[in-house]
């Protein structure tokens, strides 16, 4: 059997309520010196919580569940090691749930997560290409905080905390535009995702803000994989683009892989804004300029929100993106 509390309260000559008290961080009057005693002796002893006695006592189980899509998206590896942070700053332990594409499924894992007890549920939607009324009741049913980072339908629901994902494509846009390029190509994410639509409705806002006008032709859309990137850039190369956005990490290794393939340098023959910059993108020899869309930020808001959470309603909140300028981006030069 392992260490127990009783087994520190006696090493510390003090109560057992004591001991609680102070190893699990409550509220209390007990002096600093006690606090210490206790604390060395808890270390001394190796002793480890037994969080499910715990959770039989308060009825928490210091659990937040997280609920993403299974396949490679754009920046999940980032969000994923965002929130395994901010649970373990915040004191909780993070369940992880790869989800299914179809609402009926994603009601189906909420309701089987919740048997784990789990204070606070995350989901990303985005990958669904329908939000239903019965998948609403069915966060609605729950008295926990179930918070989407992720755009459903054209308006956010009420508790979300997500990107600006028009601000995302825009602030790219503006920055070549800034730089004097009007062709400028996007390779984005598969065109039944409403976050695709977000992205491209604020490139398309960007370009005609500026009197430049919107080519569809001058947009790619597939899978967040490398040969999207490699497809996509081939096809904008046809339409004479001097840069391109990016909107994934895998999309922008295709594109910059289709770039050498093509004996195309960036920035002097392309100038490439990404999204999602991360991963496989990191060992490329040249910085990439990006839009960071602070998924730490989303990740500690998402956390303090469940811990704080008083059953009002939380209230949507989009967080906005901020352009980090590096060396894959300059101003546009005419080819001789």
């Amino acid at each position: 059997m392992g260490v127990t509390i009783k087994d520190v309260a006696k090493k510390s000559g003090v109560s057992v309520t004591t001991v609680s008290l102070v190893l699990n961080k409550k509220s209390n009057r007990i002096s600093e010196k006690t606090r210490q005693l206790i604390e060395n002796a808890a270390r001394e002893l190796n002793y480890i919580p037994n969080h499910n006695a715990v959770s039989l006592v308060t009825r928490k189980s210091s659990l937040i569940a997280l609920m993403v899509p299974p396949d490679t998206y754009y920046h999940y590896d980032d969000f994923i090691r965002s929130m395994e942070y901010a649970c373990r700053n915040a004191g909780y332990s993070l369940n992880l749930s790869l989800i299914e594409y179809t609402p009926e499924k994603l009601a189906e894992q909420i309701r089987n997560v919740l048997r784990y007890n789990v204070e606070g549920i995350v989901i990303d939607p985005s990958a669904l290409s329908e939000w239903t009324e019965d998948l609403q009741k069915e966060l609605d049913a729950h008295e926990i905080p179930i918070i989407l980072t992720g755009p459903v339908h054209a308006q956010a629901p009420e508790n979300a905390i997500m990107p600006n994902y028009r601000k995302v494509a825009s602030m790219a846009a503006e920055h070549l535009i800034s730089l004097g390029h009007t062709r400028i190509g996007l390779i984005t994410g598969p065109d039944t995702l409403a976050v695709t639509a977000e992205i491209i409705a604020g490139y398309r806002a960007a370009l005609e803000e500026y009197g430049i006008s919107f080519r569809e032709e001058m947009t790619y859309c597939g899978p967040y994989q490398i040969t999207t990137g490699s497809a996509g850039l081939k096809q904008l190369l046809d339409e004479e683009i001097s840069a391109v956005i990016t909107i994934s990490d895998t999309i922008t290794f295709g594109a910059v892989r289709q770039l050498g393939s093509n004996h195309l340098h960036m920035p002097e023959d392309i100038s490439l804004v990404a999204y999602g910059v991360g991963g496989i993108v990191d060992s490329l020899d040249l910085p990439i300029t990006s839009i960071s869309s602070h998924f730490d930020r989303i990740a500690r808001k998402s956390v303090n929100l469940i811990r704080n959470y008083s059953g009002v309603p939380i209230q949507a909140e989009s967080i906005e993106p901020t352009l980090i300028e590096r060396g894959s981006t300059a101003p546009y030069r005419p080819k001789n």
